[in-house]
């Protein structure tokens, strides 16, 4: 048995409807993740299982995943056994893989594919088909009549807490938008709008989104949402370009004493049990992350914790990030951990805090009222008094949201920091 770790996968392709050649660089494929709502398509662009056999890891060839203005580079490990090969292409940060299967005989033939992810249930196996149409989603060729905009968004699970809807709906019938949460954001969707009917979707190897919806009389929207295959959610939508989610710096409220947080204690990467005052202590102005390596959108938190880390460390920013996992096991939770660390490039440290549950989480931190969302992000002065607690994360995919997300983050950051820097007062006589 071989293993081949390669950039990009180059492998003849041979499938009803496909043709077996080496696709150019901006060549599109779509293969159908098969949900109950029916196929959610996978868009990559570049070359898939294409190419010489002895031609692994093109240097110029580009394999990614899109999802509208979203890019993500494919690539993985290559095995061949005998007369058969799988690769295997694995997510950074993410216990998900997507992978293939063929014979590798002279001219090698692909036969399948499929997406496998570690959830808190267990992993979770699902087919993935190979489609040869030309758009995401295939609509009768008829003008869109929903309109872009802002929407005030309700799911039926959750008739208290609305959402917002961005859409971007282009005439040539393509669209675009995400969903706002008080919790996060849907990420980045693309799809297909015709007449009164919009279809939306993503995959970015955690999320697997597909939204279905349907203009009605008024105006307004109704559709159905799968996630994967495990969860089905109806949703309407009205357009109101004046709705907003509660400031997220207002849901979740600190209630210890300065030095709080500083007594707990969790498990470091090495499997030790480490007071968070340690990598943490008073006297330095802190950002403390609760996140899992299992959320996405803890993991654009952390892109921009680790990017603000590394601007401001040398003044004396300290950042930490307290993990709370699907596993139970210590080994495993390090693990995953750790690759999340590694794939990311964090280098500030980070903890195992405990189980991914809420409750848990709670319990596990109970200088907060309540953890209502991975990420909550505790903002900390160098005297101990807490400055502020942000509760969920805007990605970049909700762009002007984001942009406010990061402007008001740096100002707290340059607030502390400048607290810290500050000569101290005189005295009185």
């Amino acid at each position: 048995m071989r293993y081949l770790p390669i950039l990009l996968t180059t492998l003849f392709l041979t499938s009803p409807g496909l043709a077996q050649t080496e696709p150019a660089q901006n060549e599109k494929w779509f293969f159908d993740l098969e949900t109950p709502g029916g196929p959610l398509p996978i868009e990559v662009h570049g070359p898939i299982l294409s190419g010489p056999w002895g031609n692994l890891g093109e240097p110029n060839s580009k394999t990614v995943i899109v999802n509208g203005a979203e890019s993500i580079s494919i690539g993985g490990v290559i095995v061949t056994d005998g007369g058969s090969f799988s690769v295997s292409h694995h997510f950074a940060g993410f216990d998900s893989q997507l992978r293939w299967h063929g014979a590798s005989n002279e001219h090698p033939r692909f036969w399948g594919s499929e997406w496998i992810i570690s959830r808190k249930s267990g992993k979770t196996t699902i087919p993935i088909k190979i489609s040869d149409r030309s758009t995401r989603f295939p609509l009768p060729d008829t003008p869109p009549a929903i309109t872009s905009g802002r929407y005030r968004v309700t799911f039926a699970s959750s008739p208290d807490d609305p959402a917002v809807g961005l859409f971007t709906i282009n005439q040539d019938g393509t669209a675009s938008g995400t969903f706002l949460t008080t919790t996060g954001d849907y990420r980045y969707l693309a799809g297909n709008a015709a007449g009164d009917t919009l279809k939306l979707s993503t995959f970015d190897g955690a999320h697997a989104f597909l939204f279905h919806a349907e203009k009605q009389d008024d105006g307004s929207l109704t559709g159905d949402f799968w996630s994967g295959t495990w969860w089905h959610d109806t949703w309407t939508a009205v357009p109101d370009p004046d709705f907003r989610l509660p400031d997220p710096f207002e849901q979740t409220k600190y209630r210890g004493d300065a030095a709080s947080l500083e007594r707990l204690a969790f498990t470091d990467l090495e499997g030790t049990p480490t007071p968070v005052g340690v990598l943490a202590p008073s006297g330095s102005p802190r950002v403390v992350e609760v996140f899992g390596s299992w959320c996405p959108n803890c993991h654009d938190a952390t892109r921009l914790l680790t990017e603000l880390h590394s601007e401001y460390k040398d003044r004396g920013l300290v950042v930490l990030g307290l993990a709370f996992e699907h596993s139970a096991d210590d080994a495993k939770a390090i693990e995953a951990v750790r690759r999340y660390k590694a794939d990311l490039g964090v280098e500030y440290p980070l903890l195992i805090a405990g189980l991914s549950d809420k409750a848990k989480a709670s319990e596990a931190l109970p200088v907060l009222d309540r953890v209502r969302a991975y990420p909550t992000t505790l903002f900390i002065d160098a005297d101990g008094s807490v400055r502020a607690v942000h509760s969920g994360f805007s990605g970049p995919a909700t762009g002007e949201a984001h942009e406010t997300l990061r402007a008001q983050w740096i100002a707290h950051i340059e607030a502390m920091l400048e607290k810290a820097e500050a000569p101290p007062l005189p005295g009185r006589d």
